[in-house]
């Protein structure tokens, strides 16, 4: 088993335009924990997520990519998805797979097609979403925090904002204290309150009554906000320079719901008035169900399914049976994905995202589960419809 539990896990995938510096984020996301010794450059071809001869032909991925880190007492998959519109089927698939949906914006390029089309998929489908702000040192982050707010409505509110003239940045989550770029840093801090306490009837009696909430207790409503949507918080990096993503990767931690905290998914088993909903669960000794979001081919593994379990665990030599066939199917082995390489597990718990290899009968939307009778479905993201 792995040395982190469920309740630790924190799942996000990274969507945007191209050129927002999504592989450039998760690139830096792998430097600061020390997964990779320096950051590659998308230019040069020396990327983690963009591993890939075409991505390296391209300067762009055209296919998400999975990684993994540690941080702060969490386990952290991040999908990282392409940004350019003929490939943004690709980035759907990741939405099911995870709690979080970080729409990642140029703060120079600002709001693009693919930008309003990513955080429309997210609300479609109840997923969390939070909004990164990145190339701070090159853009208007005022303007664009401005034009996003706009956008997408005033339940996008920043958790941190830039300092030092971009070289920094400031939290004012917890306290309005300190000094920022974009003024009063009392103000932020008070925006995100006002949007939190709304979630929650007895923090909003103590706030109205005395003025002011102990920033800890904060930390519960805040996530659930995030669950119904009711906030979408707003952070600024500049990925290339290293520049806020300590501090995204601690918000990421402490903030972002668990697989515990904000499971959506929801299978399905029985065709007409037999049909019962399945909702996942993660109780131990519960049965499997997991699902592929991605189907890929390596030459020297042959068959590649990108799954997440949604309920029980499965381990490598384990047999569970795959959508509507009676036979099992044999998993071999499990394995985590950094890019391209791979390492072997002896299981992936619920909440996981990992790899398995060889199963020919995988698709995308493919049903993994130990049940004996009726096959379970879920309702997978639609693919875009080809130009």
């Amino acid at each position: 088993m792995p040395k982190y539990s469920t309740d630790q896990i924190r799942n996000i995938a990274l969507l945007g335009a191209s050129g927002s510096g999504k592989t450039t984020l998760a690139e830096a996301m792998l430097v600061e924990d020390k997964k990779v010794p320096r950051p590659g450059r998308v230019e040069d071809g020396t990327t983690v997520c963009d591993f890939d001869d075409l991505e390296k032909e391209l300067h762009h991925s055209v296919d998400s990519a999975l990684a993994h880190l540690d941080h702060a007492g969490c386990h952290l998959n991040v999908i990282d998805t392409p940004g350019r519109a003929d490939f943004f089927g690709k980035s759907i698939g990741a939405i099911a797979a995870v709690e979080t949906v970080v729409v990642v914006v140029d703060a120079g390029a600002g709001i693009q097609p693919i930008t309003r089309r990513a955080m429309a998929r997210s609300a479609e489908h109840g997923v969390p979403t939070a909004i990164v702000i990145n190339k701070i040192d090159n853009g208007d982050p005022a303007e664009m925090l401005k034009s996003i707010q706009e956008a997408f409505g005033s339940t996008c509110v920043p958790i941190n904002v830039p300092s030092g003239g971009g070289t920094a940045v400031a939290r004012c989550f917890l306290s309005g204290d300190g000094e920022c770029d974009l003024g009063d840093m009392s103000d932020f801090h008070t925006a995100i309150v006002d949007q939190v306490v709304e979630t929650d009837e007895e923090l909003m009696e103590q706030y109205l009554e005395q003025g002011e909430v102990d920033g800890s207790s904060l930390l519960a409503p805040f996530k659930q906000a995030m669950i119904d949507r009711h906030l979408i918080p707003v952070m600024f990096t500049s990925a290339r320079e290293g520049v806020g993503v300590s501090e995204l990767l601690d918000q990421v931690a402490e903030l972002f719901p668990s697989p515990v905290d904000g499971s959506r998914a929801v299978f399905a088993r029985g065709v007409g008035e037999a049909r019962e909903e399945l909702k996942a669960s993660q109780k131990a000794g519960d049965s499997l169900l997991a699902h592929v979001f991605k189907v890929a081919s390596d030459p020297f593994v042959g068959k590649l399914g990108y799954i997440r379990v949604h309920q029980g665990v499965l381990d490598g030599g384990d047999s569970p049976r795959l959508d509507d066939e009676r036979k099992p199917v044999r998993v071999s082995n499990v394995m985590k994905m950094q890019g391209r390489e791979s390492s072997d597990l002896d299981s992936i718990i619920a909440g996981d995202i990992g790899v398995v290899s060889k199963i020919d009968e995988l698709h995308y939307g493919s049903i993994l589960h130990g049940e004996s009778g009726d096959s379970p479905v879920m309702k997978t993201i639609p693919q875009p419809k080809p130009m």
